[in-house]
């Protein structure tokens, strides 16, 4: 994925390496930017994200922490309700809602009260 000189390939290269490469292809298309595809093929960054090898590769941060031994787990990607920093931030802006008098004096109180309180998260 790299250079001769250290820099990396472009999307462009990669694919014409491989021979994907079509004439007048967008690097991504409009309805990817949406992340609503309905082809395989409608962009560069669509076809490159099948190749096999393209998708299995690692983040280069967990290959430095798994090759030094240790576990990492990421929350799934795109799911705001899995991750238990969005859940607290909900419950804490709903208790400052219920508690606060809408001054700035007011939110300079409550929101400290918010993070240092036992919220439910459900």
């Amino acid at each position: 994925m790299y250079l001769s000189d250290g820099h990396p390939k472009g999307i462009k290269l990669v694919l014409e390496e491989r021979g994907l490469w079509k004439k007048g292809l967008k690097r991504i298309c409009s309805e990817c930017k949406i992340h609503l595809p309905t082809k395989n093929n409608c962009c560069a960054v669509r076809i490159l994200f099948f190749q096999l090898d393209f998708a299995a590769q690692r983040p280069l941060i967990q290959e430095i922490i798994e090759d030094q031994g240790h576990k990492i787990i990421f929350y799934p990607k795109f799911h705001c309700e899995l991750n238990f920093i969005e859940q607290f931030w909900n419950a804490a802006k709903q208790f400052t809602r219920n508690n606060c008098d809408y001054t700035f004096k007011g939110l300079e109180k409550m929101v400290p009260d918010a993070t240092n309180t036992n919220l439910k998260i459900c």
